[in-house]
This record gives C-alpha cells, sequence and structure tokens, in this order.
C-alpha cells in the first residue's frame, strides 16, 4: 500500500528531528555560571573550554561564551571587560 503525503506528519517529524538535535541543545543560565565565574577572573574562553573538558564538566564552545558576554554587554554587564582585548568591540 502507497502513502500519500501528509503535511502536518512531516512537520511532527521535522520537529522530532530538530529536538533531537545537538545543535538545539540550550545552556540555562545554572550551565553559565562556572564560566561566568572563571571569566570574573580574567580566564579566556579558550581556556575556560579546556578547564571544562578536563574537569569533566558538560562542555560549551569558546564561541558560545563569547556570545554569553556579548549578550551580557547589550544588556548592561560587564564581563566584556574581563575579556583580554575588551576595548576592540
Amino acid at each position: 500500500k502507497r502513502y500519500s503525503y501528509q503535511a502536518w506528519r512531516a512537520q511532527q517529524m521535522a520537529r522530532n528531528r530538530l529536538s533531537r538535535s545537538r545543535r538545539n541543545k540550550r545552556y540555562s543560565e545554572i550551565g553559565f555560571r562556572l564560566p561566568e565565574a572563571l571569566l570574573r577572573l580574567d580566564w579566556s574562553p579558550d581556556q575556560i573550554v579546556g578547564y571544562l573538558r578536563v574537569r569533566g564538566y558538560p562542555t560549551m564552545s569558546h564561541e558560545l561564551i563569547y556570545q554569553y558576554v556579548w549578550n551580557d554587554k547589550t544588556l548592561g554587564g560587564t564581563l566584556w571587560k574581563h575579556l583580554r582585548q575588551s576595548t576592540k568591540k
């Protein structure tokens, strides 16, 4: 028996694939507590990623840490001042 295309079914399957994707993984505020504390100690995002990896914590990319820092700056935060080249942006 042949199956006909069903838009709702295709949409459901696409949502399921997206929810299983690693790209869809989100980090909570709790997940950023340690990286934020290390940033305030003037660690670089690359150092933080290495530390998390060696210690067995859930890892994140240095790009994600930079995005977090610039978002914090947009909201009036001061994390960007702890970056080594903070005056460039």
